[in-house]
């Protein structure tokens, strides 16, 4: 993931698009926690599509169907996508 940041700044030239990927990171590390913990005991209302990489560390240390059953009042149906690793 680290790689992946240091070649989005390394590529762009647009302080704005910086300036948004940094707020995005300090907003997953402070107020999102906050709003996820709101959030805990609540089911997802609406259609839900999940999509997570199939040999990804995600894929690797979680059950992502069950997760995001558990979080819906409609089933996730899709599992894994495939992708290159």
């Amino acid at each position: 993931m680290m790689v992946l940041s240091m070649i989005t700044y390394a590529v762009s030239d647009s302080v704005g698009m910086i300036h948004a990927s940094c707020e995005d990171y300090r907003a997953a590390a402070s107020i999102d926690l906050k709003h996820d913990e709101a959030d805990l005991n609540k089911q997802i209302q609406c259609p839900l599509l999940v999509l997570w990489g199939e040999h990804g560390m995600m894929d690797k240390h979680f059950d992502m169907l069950s997760i995001w059953q558990n979080r819906s009042i409609m089933s996730a149906v899709k599992p894994s996508i495939a992708c290159i690793s």
